[in-house]
């Protein structure tokens, strides 16, 4: 089984992939609007819970040293 983190954030990119996708169904309105919040909402996140698992990974290995 993988790494958690790293699914989590690639769930997250699926998740803002699927919200564009879905805001290109609804055209211009505000639910799409929303749908497109939501999409860079999902991708921030996915890259902040990436990012982190690799500043631990780098800090876990200079302790260990």
């Amino acid at each position: 089984m993988p790494p958690l983190p790293p699914l989590i954030a690639f769930l997250c990119a699926v998740a803002g992939a699927a919200c564009i996708l879905l805001s290109t169904l609804f055209g211009v309105s505000d639910f799409a609007n929303q749908l497109l919040t939501a999409a860079i909402s999902f991708f921030v996140m996915g890259v902040i819970i990436f990012t982190l698992y690799i500043w631990v990974g780098i800090i876990r290995d200079a302790r260990s040293v």
